[in-house]
């Protein structure tokens, strides 16, 4: 019966492994197209507010980057209002050609005292099909 005990034991603890490692490979690659990504604002002084990226694709892609950058501000009655836009045709650093990564950042000048967000859009795109999420950084409150 102790034997028999041990080895149901044995077995659960390898099941459980096998799925915790199988969980923690599939969650490192986001999908086909994008490995990896992270967004971030930062308040900096004079009121400015720097939303940052860096997008790795699975492979050597022929644009990678961020296809869109929507600033958020949150008003008096503590809604998100979108206060800016960035796309690569008017901020051509936003995007790679070319390449497996990219990173990089835009820079918005805020209101002291008040919070704000980003929306960044990162995606990695070929000839074979593209990928695209948004993610929302955290808020940032403006300061001198």
């Amino acid at each position: 019966m102790k034997k028999r005990l041990t080895q149901i034991l044995a077995l659960s603890v390898l099941v459980v492994l096998c799925l915790s490692t199988s969980t923690l490979a599939t969650a490192r690659r986001a999908s086909l197209y994008l490995n990896d990504y992270y967004v971030n604002s930062a308040a900096l002084s004079g009121g400015r507010v720097v939303i940052e990226f860096d997008v790795d694709a699975t492979k050597t892609v022929s644009q990678v980057g961020a296809g869109c950058i929507v600033l958020q501000e949150k008003n008096s009655s503590g809604k998100w209002t979108n206060v800016a836009y960035y796309y690569p045709v008017d901020y051509p650093d936003m995007v790679a050609y070319n390449r497996s990564s990219h990173e990089g950042s835009v820079t918005y000048y805020g209101t002291v005292g008040n919070q704000y967000r980003g929306i960044v859009t990162v995606y990695a795109k070929d000839a074979n099909g593209e990928d695209a999420r948004n993610i929302t950084t955290s808020a940032v409150i403006a300061r001198k």
